[in-house]
């Protein structure tokens, strides 16, 4: 949660206060068997070049990065994605922090990329090839969309007092189940804040793409958006 930071483990000259402006990044959540199973089919894909899985595969070993897309345009005009003839454009996810270095993401695109097949997307990097040029790779992240939520909680009378920050962490913690082109389901989220210690009912629910938000229905995500919870966007409201 951000502001928790306060402790230098190392000291470093100079510094006497220190603390976390947003919330840590949450990373990978810890595999299950069907996740497991998905990913393993994923790697076997990378053994091929050039195709959607291939390419994938190749994104996916990628330290830092956690999820990846690939859209594919086979056809000879420019398709419902934006993709021109011929294409594939790759779609990254890695985090709000932008764990993996341009350049990085270019070398695998370059070492899966098909003849005569071009890479698009808004961003880019370079890569040497085998013959020592350096060729640039274009790519593209999933767009952010920070979700901003006003709950209202009644506290439970013979539980404990309710903690605004607990409510806000059973929230962010279903960022885990929030993939890029996933809706954000608001029964999910309120079912979290009702797991809470000390809830006894939550009577109110809202949220939307923009702060003091007013509507009750799931958000809709893009294909290459991805949905975002922070402590930061939630407001809390406890009642008796």
């Amino acid at each position: 949660i951000s502001g928790t930071i306060t402790v230098i483990n190392t000291p470093v000259s100079g510094w006497s206060l220190v603390t976390n402006a947003a919330d840590a990044s949450l990373g990978r959540a810890i595999e299950l068997d069907v996740a497991y199973r998905q990913r393993q089919v994923a790697e076997l894909a990378q053994r091929g070049s050039g195709t959607v899985p291939a390419v994938r595969a190749a994104l996916l070993e990628i330290e830092g990065v956690i999820e990846a897309k690939v859209f594919e345009n086979t056809s000879n005009v420019l398709d419902a994605e934006g993709l021109p003839p011929h294409s594939m454009m790759a779609l990254v996810w890695d985090g709000t922090t932008l764990a993996v270095a341009n350049n990085v993401i270019a070398k695998a695109l370059l070492a899966n990329k098909g003849g005569g097949i071009a890479f698009v997307g808004t961003l880019s990097g370079t890569a040497t090839d085998v013959d020592g040029g350096v060729q640039t790779m274009s790519f593209s992240r999933a767009t952010q969309r920070n979700v901003y939520i006003d709950i209202t909680v009644q506290q439970d009378p013979d539980g404990p007092a309710i903690v605004a920050d607990d409510v806000k962490a059973k929230i962010v913690a279903k960022q885990s189940i929030l993939k890029i082109g996933t809706d954000v389901i608001a029964l999910a989220l309120r079912a979290a804040a009702l797991a809470s210690s000390g809830v006894l009912d939550v009577s109110v629910f809202e949220l939307g793409f923009s702060a003091a938000p007013s509507g009750t229905s799931n958000l809709v995500i893009s294909t290459k958006d991805i949905a975002i919870l922070n402590t930061g966007d939630i407001t809390v409201t406890v009642i008796s």
